[in-house]
């Protein structure tokens, strides 16, 4: 199966963001890691990076996507993270 040339970012470490990752690797998208406020060494072994180094993330490691897994978040808060 061809291994799609993504770079993406799982936004929310939590529940969802494990399933959405489970998903991912079944349809063989990669993955660079995961950004969250509660930082954790890693989840299934991808890095957890914190929320303040996105803009740094998306200029160093090429990030193209990023995917809301926190079923909670609002509006707002999604526009003020772009």
């Amino acid at each position: 199966m061809q291994k799609f040339n993504n770079k993406i970012l799982i936004y929310g470490a939590g529940q969802a963001g494990k399933k959405v990752l489970q998903i991912l690797k079944l349809m063989n998208v990669g993955v660079t890691g995961f950004l969250d406020q509660n930082i954790k060494k890693n989840i299934k072994n991808y890095p957890v990076f914190k929320e303040k180094d996105l803009d740094n993330l998306i200029k160093n490691k090429k990030i193209n996507t990023i995917i809301f897994a926190i079923p909670s978040i609002n509006f707002k808060k999604k526009l003020k993270i772009f």
